[in-house]
């Protein structure tokens, strides 16, 4: 495989498309932006070192941490307090959301919404997701996005933007520009982010990653995933596909 030559840097190459059956692409979506850039553009410009902006344990994971933010206004309301389940959007815009999973806690569901992140690199690394923890999103008071790590080097399959509600009834809404989760890349190496168009083939690879669940049975490890994964030359092929099909 080959890797970037600048031995400093790692190239992330992402996509991202809406759920549903094939790929339904949507060019709106911004690119991420860095935690450092997005605090920075907020500092408070004092003279002193005691910042954690110049401490290399805090200001290397603020670089390498990637903030998405929601594009629109939306709010829903839901019922899971009975037996009949209803889901509602009451205004006009917002992200198609469903719930497709056996309700796991006692007090809320959780649902998925329409927007889901494809994310590669040439070399191993892990990418941990979670909810924002240096901005304050009004969401976080109705659920939580649902973490998760695994390693975009050694397999690819989407990131879901997944909520578990607090309550078992009630609303949830979302602002244009809030902050709605966090990406970690777990390197020291600086992140260079380069945006790919998934096409059918890639979307092809990507689910059955998704579906390997079912094909080999549950338990699998990710590094059972991972050997496979490499075993059968899928890593290759996924970056040659994404190298045809880069946007920047």
């Amino acid at each position: 495989m080959e890797y970037f030559k600048n031995k400093d840097e790692i190239v992330i190459y992402w996509s991202q498309n809406t759920i549903g059956k094939g790929i339904r692409d949507n060019s709106f979506y911004p690119k991420p932006k860095s935690l450092f850039d997005d605090m920075r553009d907020n500092r408070v410009e004092r003279e002193s070192t005691a910042s954690y902006f110049t401490c290399p344990a805090m200001s290397n994971k603020l670089k390498n941490t990637f903030l998405f933010k929601s594009t629109m206004d939306c709010q829903y309301q839901y019922d899971f307090s009975d037996e009949n389940k209803t889901t509602s959007r009451p205004s006009g815009n917002g992200y198609q959301f469903k719930n497709d999973r056996t309700q796991m806690l006692s007090y809320g569901p959780t649902f998925l919404f329409d927007m889901q992140y494809h994310l590669f690199a040439e070399e191993p690394v892990e990418a941990f997701f979670t909810s924002p923890y240096f901005h304050e999103p009004k969401y976080t008071q109705y659920g939580s996005a649902i973490p998760g790590e695994f390693n975009i080097g050694r397999w690819f399959r989407p990131y879901v933007f997944e909520i578990q509600m607090w309550k078992n009834k009630g609303e949830i809404k979302f602002e244009v520009d809030e902050p709605l989760f966090y990406i970690e890349f777990k390197t020291n190496k600086k992140v260079i982010l380069k945006r790919f168009k998934l096409n059918e083939k890639l979307h092809q690879y990507s689910m059955q990653c998704v579906d390997s669940t079912l094909l080999f049975g549950r338990g699998q490890s990710l590094l059972s995933r991972y050997a496979r994964f490499k075993d059968t030359d899928l890593d290759k092929d996924v970056l040659f596909q994404i190298k045809n099909n880069l946007i920047d």
